[in-house]
């Protein structure tokens, strides 16, 4: 997987159920964690798999099954898991309801860093981009996903209205073709 976009971390982020303006604060912290990097490994110092994905979720401090990706102890096949970028918003948000954003060292560090303000204030701008790699197959999902990044950004949003009349649109048309 290649490096993603802001916009694509912030759509990750807003699938995997987190409200505005904390998708924004978990947008800045996976870019300063991981380089907006899913495949990004860190600390395997620290413990045996390290931290991991757009988050840098640490397995040392969890388990799998904590963190909804599997039962027991970590395994290569559940830290690739948590290299999906959805999948490592969801183990974000896990970590955030337990701990906070502190959970984050970069949180701790630099959130009053000038860098760190001006990529907030831009990735507040953002409309979240509905993630490539996750091909929706359902017609209802999709819209669904719309519907949710449209309540996550500002009303006048204009480019997430437009998505959605072409999303309307396209399920209209595939619904008459059956």
């Amino acid at each position: 997987m290649t490096i993603l976009t802001h916009a694509e971390v912030l759509g990750y982020a807003v699938e995997a159920g987190w409200p505005r303006p904390e998708a924004d604060i978990i947008t800045v912290i996976a870019n300063y964690e991981s380089g907006d990097d899913p495949n990004a490994v860190g600390d395997q110092t620290l413990s045996r798999y390290g931290s991991i994905g757009l988050t840098q979720d640490f397995t040392g401090a969890h388990t799998p099954d904590e963190l909804g990706v599997g039962t027991g102890q970590w395994t290569q096949a559940e830290v690739d898991r948590l290299k999906e970028p959805l999948i490592n918003m969801k183990a974000a948000y896990i970590i955030y309801h337990e701990q906070g954003f502190t959970a984050w060292s970069t949180y701790n560090q630099d959130r009053n860093s000038a860098g760190w303000i001006a990529l907030q204030a831009t990735v507040t701008k953002l409309t979240p981009a509905v993630p490539q790699s996750e091909a929706h197959t359902d017609v209802d999902t999709a819209l669904l996903w719309l519907v949710n990044a449209i309540k996550a950004t500002p009303a006048t949003n204009l480019v997430a209205l437009d998505a959605l009349a072409k999303a309307q649109a396209a399920a209209h048309d595939a619904q008459a073709a059956l």
